[in-house]
């Protein structure tokens, strides 16, 4: 269950231990907050998409930063005073490959869109995670490509990291948009490094293999996360 505003490494490491978090106990003490994250092209919204199918309701992150650059937006209207008209398309829509090939060569340009979008989208992200502990939903996953930069990881209470090898990231990536390799190693060179999300996270997950062996770890894991929650072992 995709929840947003129009809604209100081997198998010896795949545990790695607790990292100390932001306190929400204050804030929604019913509802726990999951993370994940990974480098881009690892399939971290793969493993998202299995709390779906469990019914768990998922914040996609990445397509709230579709809506806070849509027309109408305080954050459009930034953008576009900043980086131009040329960004727009013939309806008006900010064409958000256009824009990726300015920030994503220049960490300057990168810096000042961050500024622009992540405060709206943190806002929207409080809003759902508010709504949700109304609900008092045991569980609410949070799925976002810069988790940690965000530092969006304080109001998680654990964080799991999706990896894989370099170039399994580059031909994913390259298969899935159409992206050429230099376009895709400028995204990754903007990220922070996988080892370094890998290092903070609670929980890891290979994912240099087939989606298939992905789910089955998930599956694993989930048998003993619903226990935790007191719900049934699905």
């Amino acid at each position: 269950m995709a929840v947003d505003g129009a809604e209100r490494e081997t198998a010896s490491r795949e545990h790695v231990g607790t990292v100390a978090r932001g306190d929400r106990e204050g804030k929604m003490s019913d509802t726990k907050v999951l993370g994940i994250t990974g480098g881009i092209g690892t399939g971290k919204s793969t493993l998202a998409r299995f709390f779906c199918e469990q019914g768990v309701p998922v914040i996609d992150v990445d397509r709230l930063g579709h809506r806070a650059l849509k027309p109408g937006t305080l954050s459009y209207d930034q953008v576009v005073e900043h980086f131009g008209e040329g960004l727009l398309d013939a309806e008006g829509r900010i064409c958000r490959r256009a824009l990726g090939a300015i920030v994503f060569s220049d960490a300057s340009a990168l810096k000042r869109l961050e500024s622009i979008t992540h405060p709206a989208i943190k806002a929207m992200i409080q809003t759902l995670l508010d709504d949700q502990a109304r609900k008092k939903t045991p569980l609410v996953v949070l799925d976002a490509a810069l988790l940690f930069e965000m530092g969006l990881d304080a109001d998680c209470h654990e964080v799991w990291v999706v990896w894989c090898q370099k170039d399994q990231q580059i031909t994913r990536v390259m298969n899935r948009n159409g992206s050429t390799r230099d376009e895709v190693m400028r995204r990754m060179n903007h990220q922070m490094p996988l080892a370094e999300k890998k290092a903070r996270a609670d929980r890891l997950f290979d994912n240099s293999g087939s989606e298939a062996g992905l789910r089955c770890k998930f599956l694993r894991v989930w048998r003993d996360l619903t226990v935790c929650l007191g719900g049934d072992d699905r």
